[in-house]
């Protein structure tokens, strides 16, 4: 995948995560599970991104002739580190999105409809 790819998927995962930190109340347990990957997911992300950012900046660069070997150097370290990265956002993105999409939204609607039934019965009795 591309750099936009996966910024791209950095982006749905930030977003999945403001949702997700908003639904927490319905199931702190859970959710704060859930909310807790997609950090870590879209904090990977966000490091490849900004390594894309670099590197791009330095194959841009004319480098001085002295300093080339280093700025070679520098790039392939960027290069390895960004591999690094996208297979652990991978990882973690197959483990994160094994649920299917229904049925995560079927165990949303679960919550919801316990947490209104737990919030009725903790409503005082009308007089």
């Amino acid at each position: 995948p591309s750099p936009k790819t996966f910024h791209e998927w950095r982006k749905e995962v930030k977003q999945l995560w403001y949702q997700l930190r908003l639904l927490q109340p319905l199931n702190r347990v859970v959710l704060e599970k859930i909310a807790s990957d997609a950090k870590t997911l879209g904090e990977l992300l966000g490091l490849d991104h900004d390594f894309a950012f670099l590197l791009a900046r330095l194959e841009e660069e004319r480098s001085d002739s002295a300093l080339q070997s280093e700025h070679a150097a520098l790039q392939k370290l960027i290069r390895k580190r960004s591999r690094k990265l996208q297979r652990n956002a991978t990882e973690l993105g197959r483990r994160f999105y094994a649920e299917p999409p229904k049925a995560f939204a079927k165990r949303i609607s679960i919550f919801i409809k316990d947490w209104k039934s737990k919030k009725k019965k903790r409503r005082p009795a009308k007089k």
